[in-house]
Protein backbone atom coordinates (compact mmCIF):
# COMPACT_ATOMS: atom_id res chain seq x y z
CA UNK A 1 0.00 0.00 0.00
CA UNK A 2 2.64 2.68 1.01
CA UNK A 3 4.08 1.99 -2.69
CA UNK A 4 0.91 3.41 -3.94
CA UNK A 5 1.56 7.06 -5.56
CA UNK A 6 -2.32 8.29 -6.09
CA UNK A 7 -2.34 12.17 -6.41
CA UNK A 8 -6.20 13.85 -6.38
CA UNK A 9 -4.88 16.85 -7.60
CA UNK A 10 -4.04 15.51 -11.08
CA UNK A 11 -5.50 12.24 -11.50
CA UNK A 12 -9.22 10.90 -11.66
CA UNK A 13 -9.71 7.98 -8.86
CA UNK A 14 -11.86 5.50 -9.68
CA UNK A 15 -12.35 1.64 -8.13
CA UNK A 16 -14.45 -0.48 -8.72
CA UNK A 17 -15.57 -3.07 -5.99
CA UNK A 18 -13.16 -4.09 -3.56
CA UNK A 19 -10.85 -1.70 -5.17
CA UNK A 20 -13.05 1.13 -2.57
CA UNK A 21 -11.48 -0.91 -0.10
CA UNK A 22 -7.95 0.28 -1.22
CA UNK A 23 -8.84 3.53 -1.92
CA UNK A 24 -10.51 3.83 1.94
CA UNK A 25 -7.46 2.56 3.65
CA UNK A 26 -5.48 5.27 1.79
CA UNK A 27 -7.44 8.24 3.10
CA UNK A 28 -8.43 8.91 -0.43
CA UNK A 29 -12.13 8.81 0.03
CA UNK A 30 -12.31 10.98 3.38
CA UNK A 31 -15.86 12.69 3.39
CA UNK A 32 -16.60 11.39 0.24
CA UNK A 33 -19.45 8.39 0.11
CA UNK A 34 -18.68 5.16 -1.84
CA UNK A 35 -20.20 2.37 -3.73
CA UNK A 36 -18.80 -0.98 -3.89
CA UNK A 37 -19.96 -4.56 -3.71
CA UNK A 38 -22.08 -6.48 -0.30
CA UNK A 39 -18.51 -8.46 0.42
CA UNK A 40 -16.30 -5.91 0.88
CA UNK A 41 -19.17 -3.07 2.03
CA UNK A 42 -18.45 -3.94 6.06
CA UNK A 43 -14.41 -3.66 5.34
CA UNK A 44 -15.09 -0.39 3.73
CA UNK A 45 -17.64 1.07 6.42
CA UNK A 46 -15.23 -0.08 9.09
CA UNK A 47 -12.60 2.19 7.23
CA UNK A 48 -14.93 4.73 8.01
CA UNK A 49 -16.35 5.61 4.98
CA UNK A 50 -20.22 5.34 4.24
CA UNK A 51 -21.30 3.13 1.56
CA UNK A 52 -24.49 3.92 -0.36
CA UNK A 53 -26.93 1.48 -1.65
CA UNK A 54 -26.26 1.99 -5.21
CA UNK A 55 -23.89 0.68 -7.74
CA UNK A 56 -22.55 4.02 -9.36
CA UNK A 57 -21.10 7.38 -7.20
CA UNK A 58 -19.07 10.29 -8.62
CA UNK A 59 -18.11 13.48 -7.00
CA UNK A 60 -15.37 15.64 -8.20
CA UNK A 61 -12.81 13.43 -9.14
CA UNK A 62 -13.44 10.36 -7.23
CA UNK A 63 -15.95 7.48 -8.01
CA UNK A 64 -17.10 4.13 -7.04
CA UNK A 65 -18.98 1.48 -8.27
CA UNK A 66 -20.00 -2.17 -7.14
CA UNK A 67 -22.13 -5.17 -8.57
CA UNK A 68 -21.78 -7.03 -11.79
CA UNK A 69 -21.47 -3.49 -13.92
CA UNK A 70 -18.96 -1.55 -12.22
CA UNK A 71 -16.08 -1.76 -14.88
CA UNK A 72 -18.59 -0.25 -17.24
CA UNK A 73 -19.72 2.34 -14.95
CA UNK A 74 -16.18 4.06 -14.67
CA UNK A 75 -14.98 3.28 -18.02
CA UNK A 76 -18.08 5.68 -18.80
CA UNK A 77 -17.46 7.97 -16.26
CA UNK A 78 -13.92 7.97 -17.57
CA UNK A 79 -14.65 9.12 -21.02
CA UNK A 80 -17.78 11.45 -19.99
Amino acid sequence: MAQLRIDPSRQLIGAPCSGTLLLARLGLLDSVPACTDLITKPWVQEAGVEVLDQPFFARGKHCTAGGCLASQYLAVWIVA
